[in-house]
């Protein structure tokens, strides 16, 4: 867009900044992705207008250049007071400060550190840590985390979260905003990463409650689109770690083997989407044999008709641990 003559007016109005990563991990590298992360960037090209002072996004342009100018043209930024105009400054400096140095020389004090700051950036670099080192520090925090609209942010605690498994227990009030997350990831500029992280980490935290809010990723999702599997896998993983949520995992399990096709009426589309088709029923087949306890041979080819005999095989199976958990609960309705 840069080269185009209908934006030589705007040139000397905006501050041009031009964010990069090589990925080396040097210190421009470091740069650039702290203000990924500042202003929730994890997919790209992004072109996005900042108020300098506040740093906080005021507009999208879009792509192209008449949206761009239009985008420019309905952003007004006004001028702080220099005190405060100061102020924004030093706890902005303070903020990369204490990330920079958690990504050179990370410890559990500078981590507790971060994780108390107003910055941003601070906290991320802070919840990375204990993600990995002692995921029972974010107890306390993750749920104020999860409500931020910063997706690498959220992304982290939800990796954090998964990473811990049932070694740390996270609050109800963090299951139940995974699981509003995964309805209706709201305030993102990647809506499906969003989902699969949220989706991940309820498969190591949520409960039978949240298998209503996973099922249409794993029943109506598509092969080509990542989080299915994730989802798949997450049910499977909720049934076995909680008796209440095995019956019901089981039987979406059930609706798993999904369609081989995907619509495709071309012999060259239909292998090629058979092939991711595949290995999502093979998540599918595996959680079944642990919650049933039945081994059944994947078959070597997956298609309508397998399909139908991998569903036939684990039928009667899912209908006694539904008939056994209706019971089960009767008897507890009746206690």
């Amino acid at each position: 867009m840069l080269p185009s003559e209908k934006l030589k007016p705007i040139y000397d109005k905006i501050v041009w900044l031009h964010v990069y990563n090589d990925f080396e991990e040097g210190d421009a590298d470091r740069a650039a992705t702290r203000i990924r992360i500042r202003f929730s960037v994890s997919s790209w090209p992004q072109l996005l207008l900042v108020d300098p002072y506040t740093l906080e996004v005021v507009g999208q342009t879009g792509r192209q250049v008449d949206s761009f100018l239009k985008a420019v043209e309905n952003v007004k930024i006004e001028r702080p007071k220099y005190a405060e105009n100061d102020e924004l400054l030093k706890k902005l400096k303070e903020g990369e400060e204490l990330a920079s140095e958690l990504e050179t020389k990370p410890t559990a004090k500078g981590a507790k550190k971060a994780l108390e700051s107003d910055d941003l950036v601070a906290r991320f670099r802070a919840v990375e840590y204990f993600g990995k080192e002692d995921p029972s520090e974010l107890v306390e925090k993750a749920g104020e985390f999860l409500k931020v609209k910063n997706d690498l942010l959220r992304y982290e605690v939800c990796k954090a979260i998964t990473a811990a498994g049932e070694k740390v227990t996270f609050t109800d009030e963090v299951v139940r905003q995974l699981e509003e997350i995964v309805r209706d990831p709201k305030d993102s500029r990647n809506p499906n990463v969003l989902r699969s992280y949220a989706i991940a980490a309820l498969g190591a935290c949520g409960t039978a409650e949240s298998l209503e809010a996973i099922k249409p990723h794993a029943v109506e999702g598509k092969a080509n689109n990542s989080t299915t599997g994730v989802a798949v896998d997450a049910i499977g993983e909720i049934g076995k770690r909680s008796k209440e949520a095995g019956a019901a995992a089981a039987a979406i399990l059930l609706d798993c083997f999904i369609e081989s096709t995907g619509g495709n009426t071309e012999q060259k589309q239909i292998d090629w989407y058979a092939g991711m088709a595949k290995r999502i029923a093979e998540k599918a087949h595996k959680h079944l044999q642990e919650l049933t306890g039945k081994k059944t041979d994947f078959p070597k080819t997956y298609n309508e008709e397998t399909r139908a005999e991998l569903r036939k095989a684990f039928e009667e199976e899912v209908k006694d641990l539904l008939e056994k958990a209706e019971k089960a609960s009767k008897r507890k309705k009746k206690r």
